[in-house]
């Protein structure tokens, strides 16, 4: 094999070589995008991108965005309903919410929801002339808590769904009941901020109980008739004195 030959064929050699190793690296970045979480009920560490706890992790909260599609998961420590608010304006009024639990017979339910009033009530989302759009969902019960998991569009389109932007900070609240029903009163509620940018969770909790009741849509009426009679009584016996 004279000189000529025997170069172009360590050349080849070289240049195939190049265009492996290219093709390989190619491979370990496709390999290395994020993974869509695998909605089946049950969360395994790192599944999510992003998630917080609430309620010294009482409350879980793990939520993950590819292309157009939310994915949710929850964990409550309750045998009850577990239930994520989204972008509220006051209290609960303008909540799109969602609740799930899991029956006795192990039955999941998904509830698309909607809050009409500042606490309440919050009917589901057909009830009001919506849809329901919950693309996905799953959940299971164990060792006292339940689990669940569910995926929707960030924007669905119903009027009873608030947006979910893919950056930026976003107002949750959250809650967990007591029974399979989500009509029952919550036995622990809270509300937070998350950054959908970062992943990072700036929160806020608050709790309450099923003894203690919300204030009413007629509260800021009686608090004024309380004010009234007070100061009404105060002039009487100012009146008294000044005599």
């Amino acid at each position: 094999m004279n000189l000529h030959k025997r170069s172009l064929i360590i050349f080849l050699g070289i240049l195939t070589g190049f265009i492996i190793s290219s093709n390989s690296g190619s491979v370990n970045v496709l390999a290395s995008t994020a993974v869509a979480p695998i909605i089946d009920g049950t969360i395994s560490e790192d599944e999510y991108s992003s998630s917080t706890s609430f309620a010294s992790g009482d409350y879980l909260f793990y939520w993950q965005i590819e292309g157009d599609t939310i994915y949710i998961g929850l964990i409550g420590k309750t045998e009850g309903w577990v239930a994520i608010g989204f972008e509220p304006t006051i209290a609960m009024k303008d909540a799109d919410m969602i609740f799930g639990w899991v029956e006795s017979n192990g039955t999941v339910i998904t509830i698309d929801a909607f809050s009409t009033g500042n606490y309440g009530p919050h009917p589901a989302d057909r009830d009001l002339g919506g849809s329901s759009d919950i693309a996905s969902f799953d959940g299971s019960e164990s060792s006292g808590s339940t689990t669940i998991e569910f995926s929707r569009l960030l924007t669905t389109g119903d009027q009873y769904d608030n947006t979910i932007p893919s950056t930026g900070t976003y107002n949750i609240i959250w809650a967990i009941g007591p029974g399979d029903d989500f009509g029952v009163k919550h036995t622990n509620r809270g509300s937070g901020i998350i950054d959908l940018t970062s992943g990072e969770p700036t929160t806020t909790t608050e709790k309450s109980t099923t003894t203690t009741e919300e204030p009413s849509e007629q509260s800021p009426g009686f608090e004024f008739l309380i004010v009234f009679l007070t100061l009404a009584g105060g002039l009487s016996v100012y009146r008294r004195k000044t005599r």
